[in-house]
């Protein structure tokens, strides 16, 4: 089965229960920022994972889950990572849309108050994850990630297609040949300004400038 699946399943149990509900929309952000799978290190969702939530919610009957909404659970997930958190927010705003409409702000809680970050996970899905960061850390030390390690940090997994992951080389490469050629250009000026002060480098910038423009050789 899919892991896309469960989140199916809690979408329809999202849609049948209160439309007010706060809980089950901050435990499927806390999913999502638990699954190494679906979410950057950051917290964004990776390339692709939205429009397959989308669709796991439809298999299962519902048809509102939209891109705009998930980021809002992620962010709820961020700001409340406890139990006593979450239970502050829910007394103070009452329903997901004035929650969501205050921008998830921080909550005052009690010295005393129980702060472990909450986990949603079952254990056959804590297990599963574990197995899943030994498997990625392993291709890591292979470097068979590194070619592509902020490709895979910030938009996309190794579940990515060769097409993006060709497009990302080949948009990597024009970087690459257009930061060299800025290199080169200033290493080229810097000679120029080193040059119009007679191989002082002990000069100041605005020194060697003049220097430069004097002798008409503009930046």
């Amino acid at each position: 089965m899919s892991s896309f699946d469960s989140y199916g399943r809690l979408e329809k149990a999202i849609a049948a229960a209160d439309v007010s509900s706060i809980r089950a929309r901050w435990e499927y952000g806390l999913r999502l920022l638990l699954d190494p799978t679906k979410t950057t290190p950051a917290g964004h969702l990776r390339n692709g994972v939205a429009d397959r939530l989308i669709a796991a919610a439809r298999r299962h009957g519902v048809t509102n889950l939209n891109r705009r909404e998930l980021p809002y659970r992620i962010q709820a997930a961020k700001a409340y990572p406890s139990e006593a958190h979450i239970a502050h927010a829910r007394a103070q705003y009452e329903t997901w849309n004035r929650l969501r409409e205050a921008g998830f702000p921080d909550v005052r809680l009690p010295l005393d108050a129980d702060t472990t970050p909450h986990d949603p996970r079952t254990d056959e899905e804590k297990a599963r994850d574990a197995g899943e960061a030994v498997d990625r850390a392993a291709r890591k030390a292979s470097g068979q990630l590194e070619l592509f390690e902020y490709f895979r940090e910030t938009v996309a997994d190794e579940l990515s297609t060769i097409a993006e992951l060709r497009k990302y080389a080949a948009d990597m490469s024009e970087w690459t040949q257009r930061q060299a050629r800025r290199d080169r250009e200033r290493i080229a000026y810097v000679n120029r300004l080193s040059a119009a002060v007679g191989g002082d480098e002990s000069k100041t910038w605005a020194e060697a400038d003049t220097a430069l423009r004097a002798l008409g050789g503009a930046a």
